[in-house]
């Protein structure tokens, strides 16, 4: 799912995580919208609040980054990038850098500490989705 990280971040991550077909659980793609929309207007203020008081950023995201890093260390030759589900750096948007760099291969690896319709099922298909999209089909392991 990932995490906001700034206050600036709360509304868009709100946002897409009530848009996705796999929290709201409703046929039609406008009812959905105006949930996400109804929820997200209403717990905008609620959510950044709860958000300053662990200091602006989730702690999800530091140590996200830290695995990376250590990730990245072990395999210096390879294109390690992390994607978060709801706030920035979307599938779309590394598929985009994947796509300009050629690359031929990718491991999904999602991070969450179980199987689940909202967090692992959601995940992979946005990334299967947006390549589809994207015209971008590497070996997926």
């Amino acid at each position: 799912m990932g995490a906001p990280r700034n206050l600036d971040e709360v509304g868009v991550f709100l946002k897409n995580m009530f848009k996705d077909k796999n929290i709201i659980t409703t046929k039609s793609d406008f009812l959905r919208s105006m949930i996400a929309f109804f929820i997200t207007t209403t717990r905008l203020k609620e959510a950044k609040n709860n958000y300053k008081k662990i200091g602006s950023i989730s702690p999800l995201v530091a140590k996200t980054d830290e695995l990376l890093e250590v990730v990245s260390k072990e395999f210096p030759e390879d294109v390690v990038v992390n994607i978060m589900r709801y706030p920035q750096r979307l599938s779309k948007d590394v598929i985009a850098v994947l796509k300009e760099k050629e690359i031929q291969e990718v491991v999904l690896l999602p991070l969450y500490p179980h199987y689940s319709t909202t967090t692992v099922k959601s995940s992979l298909e946005d990334f299967y989705e947006s390549a589809k999209e994207l015209d971008f089909n590497p070996i997926i392991k």
